[in-house]
């Protein structure tokens, strides 16, 4: 990501950077820097360690790669004046988030199932509940991946 955002002037209000908020290779501030010079304003945690669930995402808990330090980086470049989006599976995370004033969420439920075409859906019900009255867009990731398939001839 670094190498790619050139440096500009122009201001890109409505673009978030996608940045792996959990990366102990870089600092939070070389991130905000970069991003910045770019001239974007906005942050989302995506990729987001929340789409790693089980023992893998437990491990990543214990070793304090989890959730609690993609929010703590994002609540740092918001303290930076970036704004930020946040990717979420979880109405705990949601509520932090909410609570700091995003733009959006980008809700999720795990993988689809046979079962479960959309786990999201119900998750996404209740980060709407609890997000109603705040005036944040919640995005089911359903949406997003339905727009991003190719379409057939």
């Amino acid at each position: 990501l670094l190498t790619a955002l050139p440096a500009s002037k122009r201001k890109r209000h409505n673009v978030y950077a996608g940045i792996f908020a959990v990366d102990i290779l870089r600092t939070t501030g070389e991130l905000v820097r970069h991003i910045k010079a770019s001239g974007i304003e906005g942050v989302i945690n995506f990729p987001s360690v929340s789409f790693i669930d089980g023992e893998a995402g437990a491990i990543l808990g214990s070793l304090s790669l989890g959730i609690d330090r993609e929010i703590e980086c994002l609540e740092s470049c918001m303290r930076e004046g970036l704004r930020v989006a946040g990717v979420v599976s979880s109405i705990e995370a949601a509520q932090r988030f909410l609570s700091m004033g995003v733009d959006f969420l980008v809700a999720h439920g795990g993988p689809p199932t046979r079962d479960n075409k959309d786990p999201s859906a119900a998750v996404v019900r209740t980060i709407m509940e609890n997000a109603r009255g705040k005036s944040v867009p919640v995005i089911p990731i359903s949406v997003l991946t339905k727009s991003a398939r190719p379409r057939s001839p």
